[in-house]
């Protein structure tokens, strides 16, 4: 399992055989210099190869190599992500953005491009999507709603 850790600015592999947590180096290492920026959220794609990271203090998604732990590129989104959510096949992320007017960025997972941006409610903070991949659930914190979106 991996984790992120806002406090730390780094991310965290949890061991669950051992239940022991063995620390990525800390990212100023690991990334030349960089560290997260507040990281919120993290998913896993491309088998997990790459790890997602939502970046809240940068308004960004970081694509991490998860063997390597360097930073393969960021996304900027203009707006402090909250969650993600990868589309059953891999090839879209989904970002829960933003406050009052909430957004959800779809991304190209590959190439890191905003493809399109969905209008969501007061703060959405937490992402599903259907096993089929044809609906994406939103919960908007503060509308205290469950959106669904058709994809």
């Amino acid at each position: 399992m991996i984790a992120g850790e806002a406090g730390v600015r780094g991310i965290t592999r949890i061991v669950l055989a051992s239940l022991s947590a063995a620390a990525c180096a800390a990212a100023a290492a690991q990334n030349g210099g960089a560290a997260y920026r507040a990281p919120l959220a993290i998913v896993a794609g491309e088998g997990g190869a790459v790890l997602y990271v939502a970046e809240h203090g940068g308004s960004a998604v970081a694509a991490v190599d998860r063997a390597s732990g360097k930073v393969l590129r960021r996304t900027a989104l203009g707006e402090p992500p909250a969650a993600l959510a990868l589309a059953p096949d891999g090839t879209r992320l989904y970002v829960a953005a933003g406050g009052f007017e909430g957004h959800v960025h779809v991304v190209d997972a590959a190439a890191g491009a905003v493809q399109s941006v969905l209008a969501a409610g007061h703060t959405p903070s937490a992402l599903a999507v259907s096993p089929d991949g044809k609906i994406l659930y939103v919960c908007n914190r503060f509308t205290n709603d469950v959106q669904c979106l058709d994809l």
